[in-house]
């Protein structure tokens, strides 16, 4: 399971606004006199989370998410999920100011050059692809806000256990990645029976983005599709003639290439083979 950061912006005017830019001191220009969390305190700590932080000034958002913009692109999802954190315990619990120069020392601390990601922030490098990301969120009206496999699921925190049946719900469904196979269309018949790659899912439409091996994209109502196979399955191969010496290994598949329709295999000894679907069984 991966876990990425969106931006979203609750005060999308305060970005540009140049008395912002800096910070507010709490209490001044209509932001809250204190630290408007500590309400949740005692829920916090049950789970092992302290909230008991102060505040002194409110920092401009963004600089926050373009670090994480910036960790996502050059560090992957992993090193992006341990920024979040760092800032989450900054704030709430330090009483750190979100500033560039602490943000870039959190950057440092996780791998990346300290000078180069303050040079980042102070730039405006990504600055209006990040805000163009936190907007294009519509019908969002608080945070966090939950997406399971480009689907919303909730807005605000829930018990653990709504997130622990999302979860397992959803890894039964598809999501970016799977091979799936289409039926069911009545406009457009000449694609059933067809294989496709999920890419992305439109919430407002409810619709899945599906690639096809001509490089045509269609939007497709999750009913339509059958998931046929998933990166991480693991599975045996078989039939195989010219590389013969792969039959009977066990392999996990990698990636779909939909314009061939092999999957990328990939084997403990370090191997890959690129295989279509007839030469390989999933196993459980």
């Amino acid at each position: 399971m991966e876990v990425r950061w969106h931006p979203f912006f609750l005060r999308p005017q305060s970005l540009d606004d140049p008395n912002k830019q800096n910070g507010v001191p709490a209490g001044t220009m209509g932001t809250p006199a204190g630290p408007y969390w500590h309400y949740a305190i005692e829920r916090a700590a049950s789970y092992g989370i302290d909230m008991s932080g102060g505040v002194d000034r409110y920092p401009n958002v963004l600089f926050s998410h373009r670090l994480l913009h910036y960790a996502l692109e050059n560090g992957g999802w992993r090193v992006q999920h341990d920024v979040q954190g760092r800032i989450f315990k900054a704030f709430y619990s330090e009483n750190v100011f979100l500033g560039p120069e602490n943000l870039a020392r959190m950057a440092g601390e996780v791998g990346f050059n300290r000078d180069e990601v303050l040079a980042y922030l102070k730039s405006d490098q990504d600055r209006e692809v990040v805000k163009r990301q936190g907007l294009s969120y519509a019908g969002i009206g608080g945070v966090p806000y939950f997406f399971i496999n480009g689907q919303p699921l909730s807005s605000g925190c829930q018990e653990p256990e709504v997130y622990m049946r999302a979860i397992v719900t959803a890894a039964q469904q598809a999501c970016p990645g799977d091979q799936v196979l289409v039926e069911g269309l009545g406009n457009s018949p000449q694609l059933n029976g067809t294989y496709g790659a999920v890419d992305t899912f439109d919430a407002k439409s409810a619709r899945w983005k599906v690639r096809f091996g001509d490089g045509q994209i269609k939007a497709m109502k999750p009913e339509n599709l059958t998931v046929v196979s998933s990166p991480g399955n693991q599975v045996r191969v078989e039939g195989l003639e010219k590389a013969a010496h792969l039959n009977g290994m066990f392999g996990v598949l990698h990636a779909f290439d939909v314009s061939s329709g092999r999957w990328s295999v990939k084997f403990h000894e370090g191997e890959a083979k690129s295989l279509k679907n007839r030469n390989f069984v999933l196993v459980n």
